[in-house]
C-alpha cells in the first residue's frame, strides 16, 4: 500500500511539472522609493533593441512591449513566468482547460479566436506568432504592428524562455526561472528512480481527441525525469510525431 501511495504521489509530482513552467504567480517584491528610479533607469537603457526572430527577420523594438497579441497558445506560460501578460490571444480555451494556467484565467485578455484565423481587432504594439503560420497571414499582420515569430519546438523550453526574456528585456529573470525549473526536474528525477522498471505515458484528453505527448524532459535520462516510455510511444517520439 505504501508503495502504491508513493507511486501516486510521484505521478502527481510529474503532472505538476508537466502542468507547465508558469506555476502560481509570485508575490511582487517590495520596491522602495529610493530604489525605483535606479531600476527605471536600468530598464530604459535596454531600449531600443533589435531582436532576430526564428525566421531570421530583424525586428526593432523601440521600447518594452506593453500591448502584446499572442498568437501561439503554447507560450502563454512563458509570458506568465516572466510576470507578463498579453492583452489579447488566440485559443483562449487553454486558460480554462490547463491546470497550470488556472491562476491567470481572470486576466484581462481579449479573445482573438483560432490560431488558424486570428481576428486582430486591437491596437497591439507587438504581435507574437508561431513561425509555421507566418506564411499564411504574417505579412498582413505586419501592417498592424511589428511581428515576431517563435519556434513551435516544445522540447526546447529553455530556448523559448530565453527568447521571451530578450523580447521583454528580462534576460536575468529568464535564466533564474530556467535554473529553478531544471533543479526541480533534477530533484524529481531522483525521486522517480525507484520506478525505473515501470513505463509511463503522458496524455491529454479532449472532447473528441486523444493526444499522446512525447515531451523530451519526461523521458530524457540525463536532463529530464528519466521515465521509461511504452514502446509504441517511443516509436512516435523517434519519428517526431503524435498520435490520436
Amino acid at each position: 500500500m505504501k508503495r502504491f501511495i508513493g507511486l501516486i504521489i510521484s505521478i502527481a509530482l510529474l503532472i505538476g511539472i508537466l502542468a507547465g513552467c508558469a506555476g502560481v504567480p509570485n508575490s511582487p517584491s517590495p520596491v522602495t522609493k529610493a530604489s525605483q528610479p535606479e531600476e527605471n533607469d536600468l530598464e530604459t537603457e535596454k531600449w531600443p533593441r533589435t531582436y532576430a526572430d526564428v525566421l531570421g527577420r530583424e525586428i526593432v523594438l523601440e521600447k518594452k512591449p506593453e500591448r502584446v497579441a499572442l498568437l501561439f497558445f503554447r507560450n502563454f506560460e512563458h509570458l506568465f513566468l516572466l510576470d507578463e501578460s498579453p492583452i489579447a490571444a488566440t485559443d483562449m480555451n487553454v486558460l480554462d482547460e490547463w491546470v497550470s494556467l488556472a491562476p491567470y484565467k481572470d486576466n484581462d485578455i481579449a479573445d482573438l479566436g483560432s490560431i488558424t484565423n486570428p481576428n486582430v481587432e486591437i491596437n497591439p504594439d507587438l504581435i507574437i506568432m508561431v513561425s509555421s503560420r507566418f506564411g499564411d497571414y504574417g505579412e498582413k499582420l505586419e501592417k498592424i504592428a511589428p511581428v515576431i515569430t517563435v519556434d513551435s519546438n516544445e522540447n526546447n523550453w529553455q530556448g523559448a524562455i530565453r527568447d521571451y526574456g530578450k523580447i521583454f528585456g528580462k534576460e536575468q529573470k529568464a535564466e533564474d526561472e530556467i535554473a529553478r525549473i531544471e533543479a526541480l526536474i533534477a530533484d524529481s528525477r531522483e525521486k522517480l528512480k525507484e520506478y525505473g522498471d515501470k513505463t509511463f505515458g503522458v496524455i491529454m484528453l479532449g472532447d473528441k481527441q486523444f493526444w499522446a505527448f512525447t515531451t523530451q524532459f519526461v523521458f530524457n535520462k540525463e536532463n529530464g525525469l528519466g521515465l521509461q516510455p511504452p514502446s509504441k510511444m517511443w516509436t512516435c517520439q523517434q519519428k517526431g510525431s503524435r498520435f490520436r
